[in-house]
């Protein structure tokens, strides 16, 4: 496949995994206001039983689930491609058991992850869950690395889409047993949703690639995955143990409050984010084939265009706050200034996708793995200092602390990959941050400002982003879906 077809083929599934995931976005939040709704307590726990998912992905997929992707691409023997989904699929069910052998030794371990105690149902379904669960994250893995990215797009979803349908189940269900068994009900939708990716993943892989029982591993693969892991492991610190600290110091009710929030300002990385596959997979083909004009071309766009989309999103959540956080009710808007500040440290974090998966696709692990243990370390000594005198406040603290040290390490280690062409973030990535910045304490300090001065306040900003970035009309039409269809032969 030549170069100007990957990237082709890259635009087109990035521009339709967008759409997908504009489609899908409201779910999220649609199952975020139902819990929130039903009890803080139920999106508490919800939000515990994900973050036990995401330990699973974390500590038993065999080599964190960017390192497939990292490998696939550039390998163009179909046979050897075959031996390369085999092997990680006796890797990923090595990881299975042995998940399965310490949750069914230590079964507090349980306990101790969903913050209560666990019945038997329950404990029975995680243990289904571990196989299921990573099985399916392979499947998509593996669609997404044979440049399947609409396919891809919607495996993601399938997820999200099953356990929506679990929480409007149980927020219109009058039985208040199978409300106090909701965490029950979302683990089974879960494992479903992970059986459906499995199914679609082995009908499209069967169909393009020779079956193959052999294993086969790349040169370097063990030990490039040996630090992959360690970068998924430091992810998950920083990602989801704020959660433990707040449920330590607090309740079940103020976590699902936390996370609330956290979510929605969780949609200013989460379309780029949905990338990170599609641009690792992109990246290491370009490297395969030598074309490195191309990858430098490609990551000029897509940084300036990133930037922009981060800072449209996070100064519309801003101005908007109150609002957004009236949807999930009384509870979450008495501490909507939470979300404003929650807004500011994601877009300051608004090259990490980009930048991480440039380094992986170079296999230089090295540098997302320092970035995350100096984030963990800064995000966990400031939290541990600042969450008794100022409770959730001293948690977003220490979550922006160790962002701005990730930031900030991660644009000066990609930048030194290719030192004849070093790989810098554009002037509007730092101007981007102080405009943001000054909307927050806008905001911040008028309070009671209304709708419309909301509305102001967005259209101001969004001018200041448009003009100091340069952008044109021609930007946002080269990324549109059908912007190239006849060239490029329409979506992929």
């Amino acid at each position: 496949m030549k170069a100007t077809e990957v990237t082709s083929r890259a635009r087109k599934g990035a521009a339709w995994a967008l759409v997908i995931a504009g489609i899908a976005f409201p779910l999220q939040y649609f199952r975020l206001g139902l819990l929130g709704r039903i009890d803080p307590a139920l999106l508490g726990s919800f939000s515990l039983l994900l973050v036990c998912l995401n330990a699973i992905y974390t500590f038993f997929f065999p080599g964190g689930r960017n390192i497939f992707p990292t490998y696939f691409p550039k390998i163009t023997d179909e046979s050897k491609r075959g031996g390369l989904i085999a092997g990680f699929t006796y890797l990923t069910l090595a990881g299975a058991l042995a998940g399965i052998a310490i949750v069914a030794a230590w079964p507090n371990l349980l306990d101790v992850a969903l913050q209560e105690t666990v019945d038997d149902t329950t404990r029975t379904l995680v243990l289904f869950l571990i196989p299921f669960a990573l099985l399916g994250t392979l499947a998509t893995s593996a669609v997404m690395s044979a440049m399947s990215f609409v396919w891809a797009s919607l495996m993601l979803r399938t997820q999200m889409i099953c356990v929506t349908g679990v929480a409007l189940f149980l927020y219109l269900t009058p039985s208040v047993g199978v409300r106090e068994n909701g965490v029950v009900w979302i683990a089974g939708a879960i494992v479903l949703a992970a059986a459906l990716n499995m199914c679609i993943a082995g009908a499209i892989l069967l169909a393009r690639f020779p079956l193959r029982f052999k294993p086969y591993f790349p040169t370097g693969c063990f030990r490039f995955s040996a630090l992959t892991y360690l970068d998924t492991v430091m992810m998950f610190c920083y990602l989801y143990m704020d959660r433990y600290f707040i449920a330590h110091y607090y309740d079940l009710a103020q976590v699902g409050i936390y996370v609330a929030m956290f979510e929605v300002a969780r949609v200013i990385p989460l379309a780029v984010q949905q990338l990170g596959h599609l641009l690792l997979t992109t990246f290491s083909k370009l490297i395969g084939d030598g074309r490195f004009d191309a990858l430098n071309a490609g990551y000029r766009q897509v940084t300036r265009l990133t930037i922009a989309v981060y800072a449209i999103l996070a100064i519309s959540i801003i101005a908007l706050s109150q609002p957004i956080m009236s949807v999930f009710g009384p509870d979450f808007v008495e501490q909507h200034r939470y979300l404003i500040w929650l807004a500011v440290v994601m877009n300051v974090d608004s090259l990490r996708t980009i930048n991480g998966m440039t380094l992986m696709a170079f296999e230089k692990m090295g540098g997302v793995m320092t970035s995350k243990f100096l984030q963990v370390g800064i995000q966990f000594a400031v939290t541990f200092v600042l969450i008794q005198k100022w409770g959730v406040a001293g948690v977003i603290a220490g979550t922006a602390a160790g962002y701005v040290v990730s930031a900030a390490t991660l644009i000066f280690v990609t930048a030194r990959v290719r030192p004849n062409e070093p790989l810098k973030p554009p002037p509007v990535y730092w101007l981007a941050q102080l405009i943001v910045l000054a909307t927050a304490l806008t905001c911040d300090r008028f309070l009671d400002r209304g709708l419309l001065a909301s509305i102001g306040i967005i259209l101001v900003a969004w001018s200041a982003v448009w003009f100091a970035g340069r952008y044109r009309v021609d930007d946002i039409r080269a990324v549109l879906p059908w912007s190239r269809a006849k060239s490029a032969g329409g979506p992929k």
